[in-house]
């Protein structure tokens, strides 16, 4: 069986994680971990790390435009893309 890791909980419901383990997770501030609802006595988390917007080029609505795509193409699509995620977060 594996180590358990110890986290500290603050009085603000804030989670530190010990140094080693965000590094040996790859995990960087505005990193997520996500938790699984417990549905006993222990819970699994989960590193959710922050993709770059060069990563997620294939989730981008591109116009097929019948000609090479430009810069201003792929700015566009990320302005959009991130219209979109701002509109979804704030649930309108």
């Amino acid at each position: 069986m594996a180590d358990k890791i110890l986290a500290t909980l603050t009085s603000k419901g804030q989670i530190t994680l010990p140094a080693q383990h965000r590094k040996a997770w790859g995990l960087k501030p505005g990193d997520q971990i996500a938790f699984d609802p417990p549905g006993g006595k222990s819970v699994r988390i989960e590193p959710r790390r922050k993709r770059s917007i060069f990563e997620r080029l294939d989730e981008l609505k591109l116009p097929p435009l019948g000609r090479p795509l430009t810069q201003e193409d792929f700015e566009n699509a990320i302005t959009e893309a991130m219209i979109e995620k701002d509109r979804r977060s704030r649930g309108t």
